[in-house]
């Protein structure tokens, strides 16, 4: 913690200073495992830049700064839209090595999946044709990338919203890591999530090592999660050099065969099995883009062609128009809602015997009540309460951030809390002594606490790492929660939350070796259908016109009129 604290620390000191005459720190915006990287203006010229500030370890060591310098230099010889562009390197009076590089505004890959998955296949395999094509720049030019990762891939989407790779960080991890090209250093290189069998085993990080690390790339992109997730870095790596790969259909629907192909090939466990070039990669995927075709309609006025999104006529200006029905129906009597729970018993029973279902490890522990607004998801389950009231089960129910600015973790924070049995505000030590009384152990505090907003030793991990040991913490929090007695969770319209408690309710949902309580969730039917295939669906359609007929009787005794008539 105190390391961590030094690093902060010392990375803001550092704002306002001038490195070589050149370049004014101006905001420290990121720490990582190999320095801090800041905004700065290259004062020459007047315009904004990234610098990036290697750890002051690394300068003390002169075959680092060689090292250094050689591999400033191969990536600065890479001059593509794709990759980003090395501006300067050096070293200041007191001995920092630095790197200038182009400054790109945007998300990386990480971040875009947590605040807009799922994304589009076509989304997908246009974000990775780019980043091969930037990688094959590379490979033509000698350089390896060697830590190729979501963190490593920004999307600068100033150019009319459309997604513009940049890769990061070329070599800085056999620098960092302190892989040399000479053959006889066997040192591990990388972030384990993304590293190659061959790497794992201490052979040097090679271009059949980066196109490895694209296919892991991209099955997170649609799935996700890396395919060889697990609890503990020494299971991630045993998983790339035996596991078999995840199928893509497993985890999300409606994922084209053709993409398991692709991602197998570039996953295979032996480097000459991969594609041989990340062209050759590259040329794979773009055979699944199925060309556009134009679409245009005639405007009412005028009899221009237009394109459907246009809200005017770019002829005679007209508005489009957009046909719509209303229907104005008057308010019931008080006395007449709620209405009565009509049909659905198939759906109650169910829901029930997921709800009582015996914890079990391996076994798919979420179930997702779909159904568009007004279905009656939220009726169903408190029928379901209903039924379970004399049982002494527990039920956990947490819903969206009522604030609805969908604040990042409130929902699992909500849920811990109640689990863990915290008061509203809790110190550290509340948090450690409620994690401990559970049943969990020392290992568990950093992830829980992290949840809560409490500094912790995760902040020195690489964030892949970090969230990971979140999501665990989690779920051993909710494993011991059941083995205490009977428990279920009950989540209410997840469409709503915040996509980093997402990724944690979708990886509990899941199957996984751990024995989770019962988890139940209601979402819309378009939501639902981005979720894992492998969660249990109950779809609630709409009622059928006898009880339609049912329902319309009700109100029409209590005098309400106007109503339609059901369509059969």
């Amino acid at each position: 913690m105190d390391h961590v604290q030094e690093q902060v620390s010392k990375s803001l000191k550092l704002v306002g200073r001038v490195l070589g005459d050149k370049f004014k720190l101006t905001a420290c915006i990121g720490i990582g495992g190999s320095g801090a990287v800041f905004k700065a203006d290259q004062m020459a010229l007047g315009r904004t830049v990234a610098v990036k500030i290697l750890n002051e370890d690394l300068s003390a060591d002169t075959r680092m700064i060689k090292r250094f310098r050689d591999e400033a230099m191969s990536a600065s010889r890479l001059n593509h839209p794709n990759c980003v562009s090395i501006i300067d390197y050096g070293q200041s009076s007191d001995g920092l090595l630095y790197l200038a590089m182009e400054y790109v505004k945007g998300p990386t890959l990480t971040q875009l999946l947590v605040n807009e998955n799922p994304l589009a296949v076509e989304r997908v395999i246009d974000i990775c044709m780019q980043s091969l094509a930037g990688i094959e720049e590379a490979h033509l030019a000698g350089v390896v990338h060697a830590d190729l990762k979501a963190d490593n891939i920004i999307l600068d989407q100033r150019r009319a919203g459309v997604d513009t790779v940049k890769i990061v960080d070329f070599g800085i991890a056999r620098l960092v890591t302190g892989v040399a090209r000479d053959p006889e250093d066997r040192a591990i290189s990388g972030t384990p999530e993304y590293m190659a069998p061959e790497v794992i085993s201490g052979a040097p990080p090679s271009f059949a090592s980066d196109i490895y690390a694209v296919g892991i790339i991209l099955y997170e992109l649609l799935a996700y999660k890396t395919p060889f997730f697990a609890g503990s870095t020494t299971e991630i790596l045993a998983n790339h050099l035996k596991a078999l790969i995840p199928s893509l259909a497993s985890r999300r629907e409606s994922v084209p065969k053709e993409l398991d192909a692709i991602v197998g090939k570039a996953l295979a466990k032996h480097p000459a099995d991969r594609f041989a070039t990340a062209i050759e990669m590259r040329d794979a995927l773009s055979r699944l883009i199925k060309p556009k075709q134009a679409t245009t309609d005639a405007c009412t006025t005028c009899g221009t062609s237009c394109q459907p999104t246009f809200k005017y006529c770019p002829e005679c200006g007209t508005p489009r128009a957009r046909v719509s029905r209303v229907f104005e129906i008057p308010l019931p009597a008080s006395t007449v809602l709620p209405l009565p729970f009509v049909d659905r018993q198939a759906e109650l029973v169910t829901l029930l015997s997921h709800m009582r279902a015996p914890v079990q490890a391996g076994r798919a522990s979420g179930l997702m009540i779909a159904g568009f607004e007004g279905a009656g998801r939220s009726a169903l389950l408190h029928q379901a309460y209903d039924k379970v009231g004399q049982e002494t089960r527990t039920i956990y129910q947490i819903g969206p951030d009522p604030s609805g600015l969908a604040a990042p973790y409130y929902p699992i924070r909500s849920l811990l809390a109640a689990v863990l049995q915290l008061p509203p505000v809790s110190s550290d030590v509340d948090l450690r002594d409620a994690v401990l009384s559970i049943g969990l152990n020392e290992r568990d505090i950093p992830g829980i606490a992290q949840l809560f907003g409490h500094p912790t030793t995760l902040l020195e991990l690489e964030p892949p790492v970090r969230r990971r040991e979140m999501v665990w913490s989690t779920m051993r929090a909710l494993e011991r929660a059941a083995a205490q007695g009977p428990v279920t969770v009950v989540c209410e319209d997840i469409d709503r939350f915040d996509h980093p408690s997402l990724e944690i309710l979708r990886r509990a949902s899941e199957t996984t070796e751990l024995a989770l309580p019962p988890i139940v969730m209601t979402a819309t039917t378009a939501f639902a259908e981005q979720w894992p295939a492998s969660v249990q669906r109950l779809e609630i359609g709409a009622l059928d016109s006898e009880h339609l007929t049912e329902l319309i009787g009700i109100l029409s005794d209590n005098g309400v009129r106007g109503l339609p008539a059901p369509q059969a």
